[in-house]
C-alpha cells in the first residue's frame, strides 16, 4: 500500500468508506466484474483493500493467529472452515467488522 499507484491506507479506508468494495470472495470469480468501483486504478485498490483487511486481522487478533492460519491454508483449501477453527468468527462477521471499523476510523 502507499507506493506506485497503490492507495495507502487513508486514501483506501476513504475509498471504502464511500461505498468501494470488493468482498474478497469475490475475487477472481464472475461476481468480481459486476462490483462497481470508483477508483482510479481498480486492481492497486483491491489489493490494498486486501492489503488492509489483512491489517485490521493482525491488529485485532495478533500475529501468531495470524501466522497460524495462513500456514493452515496452505494444507486445508477451505478457507471459511479455517477461518473459523482458527479465529472462532465467520469470515463473513470479520468482514462486516472490518467494514465497522473502517467507518469508526473515518479517514475520509
Amino acid at each position: 500500500m502507499g507506493t506506485s499507484w497503490y492507495p495507502d491506507k487513508k486514501e483506501t479506508y476513504g475509498y471504502i468508506s464511500q461505498g468501494n468494495f470488493l468482498p474478497p470472495n469475490y475475487f477472481k470469480t464472475a461476481r468480481e466484474d459486476k462490483v462497481k468501483l470508483n477508483v482510479k486504478y481498480r486492481t492497486a485498490f483491491t489489493y490494498s483493500e486486501f492489503g488492509c483487511i489483512v491489517d485490521y486481522l493482525n491488529e485485532s487478533y495478533g500475529r501468531e493467529k495470524l501466522m497460524v492460519y495462513m500456514k493452515r491454508l496452505l494444507s486445508d483449501t477451505d478457507h471459511d472452515k479455517v477461518f473459523h477453527e482458527v479465529y472462532g468468527i465467520e469470515f463473513s462477521s470479520f468482514i462486516k467488522d472490518f467494514l465497522k471499523h473502517v467507518d469508526d476510523a473515518g479517514m475520509n
